[in-house]
């Protein structure tokens, strides 16, 4: 682990005890409940934060949430979104794309008791992250020293949940998030069309591309929403955005830019 993210996350560690809240993660982030939840409320929780229950994957942002999750000592039982609800054994996202990435727990040596996931067992359906397992051996879970996965009942009531929400702006202030993860990460961008506009425009900046115009309405307070002018290079910022594309009309050489989804 980098020294700057050791001393970061030690940081967090010592303010947070468990790791609760929100963390970013170039244009994610993801939140650490502080309250427990069965598997159906955590998924209904993230989708109202616009994001989904975090599902780990062979990438540096799984990284970055397993050395949190070391870093803050956290001994609590955290919910993914795999699951294998809807067919044993095939195992998917909240959005039933099949997962390609596992790190099941193989189970204590020498004969790999309790390695997962349970076989036999066809009502544990959703996977949750613990580093505490039974041995048969002891009389209870015991540290196995780092976090796997393990299938348990998805009406386990004393767990929490991580979600993963993207951020399409440039956050994590000011924060845009995204609804949809085929959206681009920057909002929305409709071609050939532009939002007429008199009285709501902020200001009106020449020689722009359109990447800098949205950051500059990005970085600006008040504006919701940017016409930029392929011909001119000319970026008009503005401090209301269309809710629909009916508000939208035509314009050959403009690109409107939104902070919200199209």
């Amino acid at each position: 682990m980098n020294l700057w993210r050791i001393v970061l996350l030690a940081l967090w560690s010592c303010v947070l005890g468990e790791p609760e809240g929100s963390h970013y993660y170039h244009n994610k982030k993801f939140y650490f409940s502080s309250e427990i939840k069965i598997w159906t409320e955590a998924k209904d929780a993230c989708a109202q934060m616009q994001g989904s229950l975090f599902v780990p994957k062979q990438n540096h942002q799984t990284q970055f949430v397993m050395d949190i999750l070391e870093v803050s000592g956290s001994e609590a039982f955290w919910w993914t979104g795999v699951n294998d609800r809807s067919q044993e054994s095939r195992y998917v996202d909240t959005f039933d794309r099949e997962i390609t990435y596992t790190n099941w727990f193989p189970g204590h040596p020498p004969d790999e008791y309790n390695e997962q996931p349970t076989k036999g067992e066809v009502y544990q359906d959703c996977v949750e992250l613990r580093r505490a397992f039974s041995n048969k051996d002891s009389n209870g879970p015991i540290d196995v020293g780092q976090y796997y996965w393990n299938d348990v009942t998805c009406d386990a009531t004393d767990r929490h949940y991580i979600c993963e929400i993207t951020l399409c702006g440039f956050g994590p202030v000011p924060e845009v998030e995204c609804s949809d993860e085929m959206n681009s990460a920057y909002g929305c961008a409709i071609d050939n069309h532009m939002l007429h506009t008199s009285t709501e425009t902020l200001d009106t900046l020449p020689g722009e591309t359109q990447m800098t115009c949205f950051m500059r309405c990005l970085s600006h307070v008040s504006c919701q929403s940017v016409n930029f002018d392929s011909s001119a290079l000319s970026c008009q910022l503005i401090s209301v955005r269309a809710e629909s594309l009916a508000e939208l009309i035509s314009a050959q050489t403009s690109v409107y830019l939104s902070t919200n989804l199209c």
